[in-house]
């Protein structure tokens, strides 16, 4: 992005493919590639594939959201792309963040990722703002989210950390994961508004919380169909 595009360390690699293309995105960008490793596409940092304004304007000084954490997945019955990412908003004088952050999910309109893409944000602050609920500490962060997907979901998960001041942002409070249900079919058909549910506080069978829940991913439409669909996930 000319300059204004920040690198981040680590660079949180995700790779999906299918329909002969192959997406890849990390910390900060993304490209499309043929399955040979032949480029389809320019480089493109996530602020500009998520219509913000540049991370860091280099003339004005300016900053604009904190995109982190991409990945991305190809859904074989559909037929889409699918990229996620965590974006945290901040003041744009200085950068530091306002406490508001939000899944970004966008979802290609066709087979290619190389069209269009339908972009949805879900706000995961949990403080009771913008519809979320609230929960200790919040605002809060929705870190390191991953995805995955069923015959009729689309999962996402996350780890939420309060944004506060003891022991440290990011210190050891800990709210437990965050899973969030979409509805798959709605979201690869572009609807205007798009069901979600979302599990909160997970915990183990024994107790413990969940850290890093991580949801399957299907191959080749194999999918679980007992309960009308069900969906795997392993915690860390």
């Amino acid at each position: 992005n000319n300059g204004n595009q920040f690198s981040i360390e680590p660079p949180d690699q995700g790779l999906c493919v299918g329909n002969g293309f192959v997406l890849e995105t990390i910390n900060d960008v993304l490209q499309v590639y043929s399955p040979g490793g032949r480029p389809l596409s320019p480089v493109t940092d996530l602020n500009t594939f998520y219509g913000y304004p540049a991370q860091i304007d280099r003339t004005t000084g300016l900053q604009g959201p904190f995109v982190t954490d991409p990945s991305c997945y190809y859904d074989p019955a559909h037929k889409r792309f699918f990229h996620l990412a965590l974006t945290l908003d901040v003041v744009p004088e200085t950068g530091a963040f306002t406490g508001t952050n939000h899944l970004d999910i966008a979802v290609s309109q066709t087979s290619s990722p190389l069209g269009g893409w339908n972009i949805y944000r879900l706000p995961v602050q949990d403080d009771g703002t913008q519809g979320t609920p609230s929960h200790t500490d919040c605002p809060c962060i929705g870190d390191y989210p991953h995805l995955g997907a069923d015959k009729y979901g689309f999962y996402v998960s996350t780890n939420e950390y309060p944004f506060s001041d003891d022991p440290g942002v990011f210190g050891n409070n800990f709210n437990g994961a965050q899973l969030y249900a979409f509805s798959k079919a709605a979201l690869a058909a572009g609807a205007a508004t798009v069901n979600v549910v979302q599990f909160e506080n997970l915990v183990l069978g024994d107790g413990t919380p969940g850290f890093t829940v991580w949801p399957a991913q299907v191959p080749d439409n194999r999918y679980a169909t007992r309960d009308n669909g069900t969906e795997y996930f392993l915690s860390s």
